[in-house]
């Protein structure tokens, strides 16, 4: 979603033509700065971000009749002159005693078109979450006993489906994938070291990363977790290169079954357009403001290099 679309309102009691022309240079510096378009429109079409914008004080019964048929949250616009920001903060006080949401977008159009920028990546985020469908793939580790999430509401309330499959699903496909040879020396020849992995074990990560490619497109698969550590007792290789190549490719994947985290993940790399990934909390240092964050594996595009080793608690396959 790329476009914002804007009902004006204004009291008839200003000059016409001023406030034509106040209207329309706001809106088209907005639109410029935002690089997005900015539409002006009667009713909203349900196909952009709608706002409104407030131009003159007078209009707050006119603006709350409207915000009433408009979805939540409500972004109002105001600007400088002609009491528009005073009369946003009435509307929105009152907006917000009735139990209502909303947002005063003010400042520069820079500014203005930076906040609308913002929303538009949340909507757009929430369309490409709805209705999608999220691969869980064998149970959850057992370690994790506060990451399940209700799966009634995910259905109910935003139309996810979570697709379960059999961690023996998985397994059968490794067995009979055939790795390029061309991506595993593309992995391997990027790497700044190669320490104990050997090119058996290598190949067998590749397999693993195209046995779980192959059952993603097959499933329809917006994104997955998987229950990995069973891939480290029984076929001796991890997941780890597989979940790092799947996010670098915009499909959000996760470890260890743990649907929390992938929902994190998934909606971080919605907002930021990008390639996240999750990771156990090491330390907290409130006096320098750091925190380090450690997991067995990242998307590589978020490396500035990276070495090939064994995985960390097992000693076993490609990490």
């Amino acid at each position: 979603m790329d476009r914002v679309e804007v009902i004006v309102c204004a009291s008839p009691l200003h000059e016409e033509r001023k406030i034509t022309r106040l209207k329309r240079d706001l809106l088209s510096e907005i639109g410029t700065a935002g690089g997005f378009t900015v539409q002006e429109v009667a009713a909203p079409s349900g196909e952009g971000l709608i706002a409104v914008l407030v131009l003159t004080g007078g209009v707050e019964r006119e603006v709350l009749k409207l915000v009433s048929q408009l979805p939540s949250p409500t972004f109002l616009i105001a600007h400088p002159g002609h009491n528009s920001l005073a009369a946003c903060l009435e509307i929105l006080a009152r907006i917000r005693r009735d139990g209502g949401e909303g947002r005063i977008l003010f400042g520069s159009p820079q500014a203005i078109a930076a906040d609308l920028g913002r929303e538009l990546k949340v909507v757009s985020s929430w369309e490409d979450l709805r209705f999608s469908r999220i691969g869980l793939i064998g149970e959850p580790s057992d370690w994790l006993v506060a990451s399940d999430v209700d799966r009634a509401f995910l259905k109910g309330r935003l139309g996810i489906e979570l697709v379960e499959i059999g961690i023996d699903e998985l397994i059968k496909r490794i067995g009979s994938a055939e790795p390029s040879r061309k991506e595993i020396s593309r992995f391997s020849n990027g790497a700044q070291a190669v320490a104990e992995p050997s090119k058996e074990e290598l190949k067998g990560a590749v397999a693993i990363y195209t046995a779980l490619r192959a059952m993603i497109e097959e499933h329809r698969l917006a994104a997955c977790t998987l229950r990995c550590f069973d891939l480290v007792e029984r076929v001796q290789n991890t997941g780890c290169y597989a979940l790092s190549r799947l996010n670098d490719e915009k499909i959000p994947a996760g470890c260890e079954g743990d649907l929390q985290a992938l929902f994190s993940l998934y909606l971080g790399s919605l907002l930021a357009r990008k390639a996240a990934f999750m990771g156990n909390i090491v330390s907290v240092d409130t006096s320098t403001r750091q925190v380090i964050v450690a997991h067995c594996t990242c998307p590589l595009s978020l490396a500035t290099s990276y070495a090939i080793r064994s995985h960390f608690e097992s000693g076993i396959g490609v990490s």
